[in-house]
């Protein structure tokens, strides 16, 4: 279920993911506002190792989540 999932491609010609987090978006939460403000939203970092985002997590607001991207299981041994 991609919607609810932090994933990565893996640029191996495969067509393999990696999921890397939750998204843990509630849309019947009160956080975000409207149904777009709920959505998740994220970005990496320009090194490539951190993935940022912010949800709302069953409750009244926004947080802001960071994850580290497993490299060495993107670019193998």
């Amino acid at each position: 279920m991609r919607g609810s999932e932090i994933f990565c491609y893996l640029l191996d010609g495969k067509q393999r993911t990696l999921v890397v987090a939750p998204v843990m978006t509630d849309p019947d939460a009160a956080g975000g506002g409207d149904a777009y403000g709920k959505m998740a939203k994220g970005n990496l970092d320009p090194t490539g190792r951190y993935f940022v985002w912010t949800t709302n997590t069953d409750g009244p607001r926004l947080d802001a989540f960071l994850v580290k991207v497993p490299a060495n299981l993107l670019y193998g041994p």
